[in-house]
């Protein structure tokens, strides 16, 4: 015969080679991760039975597939809005600040008003020419950190979705900076200068924040490269 257990051919009912005991009796393995325990209730004569976690086999559980139990496993988060961010918003708004700090260079936002404008304005207010100058460079050089934070994220990388914040909230403080000053050279009221673009653009700003706040804080176990 052979050993039950070895699987060897044997002349006894202990194994030689794996000590197994062939007449002892065998007590059945439960690898189930739920027993059934029997309800008070039933059903049409029959016992009705409730499942509830084998508390020692799921923990083996655990130990080979996670530190999740099984009945509390979530499924996975989507990236969708990761991937737009990545292969699109991020590289338009690099490529958008490159022409804003063209335009702040230029003064085109003048002469798209009227011809020579731009240079009426700056002969007038000479301190406005030194603030456009100072905010073109700044969207140059948030150009390249926006595309930098794009290839960050990309990459998985920690400090991405805290670059990503730090955008938004530029963004939202450049606008309000360049209002600010911008109605002290002129001799203005703020009030004067906000309009409803101005205002939108505020509006996204701090909406994209949040949403991406929460978004990356749901997903911080994937970026940690």
């Amino acid at each position: 015969m052979y050993c039950t257990n070895c699987g060897k051919e044997i002349n006894t009912e202990k194994c030689p080679y794996c000590g197994h005991d062939s007449s002892a009796p065998q007590t059945p393995v439960n690898n189930n991760v739920f027993d059934e325990v029997p309800n008070s209730n039933a059903y049409n004569g029959n016992d009705v039975f409730n499942e509830v976690p084998n508390q020692q086999n799921a923990s083996n559980y655990n130990n080979n597939y996670g530190n999740v139990p099984v009945q509390l496993q979530k499924p996975p988060l989507g990236m969708g809005w990761f991937k737009f961010l990545i292969n699109f918003a991020l590289i338009a708004s690099g490529i958008l600040n490159v022409i804003t700090g063209i335009v702040y260079f230029t003064g085109a936002s003048y002469e798209i008003i009227e011809a020579g404008m731009a240079a009426m304005v700056y002969e007038a207010y000479p301190e406005l020419k030194i603030l456009d100058v100072v905010m073109g460079i700044f969207s140059l050089v948030f150009a390249g950190f926006v595309i930098a934070t794009r290839f960050l994220l990309a990459g998985y990388k920690k400090i991405g979705p805290i670059f990503l914040y730090v955008i938004y909230g530029f963004t939202l403080v450049i606008n309000l900076v360049y209002i600010f000053v911008g109605a002290g050279i002129l001799g203005v009221s703020v009030a004067q200068l906000i309009d409803t673009s101005t205002i939108s653009s505020l509006i996204v700003s701090v909406a994209m924040l949040v949403i991406n706040i929460v978004y990356f804080t749901k997903r911080r176990e994937l970026f940690v490269k």
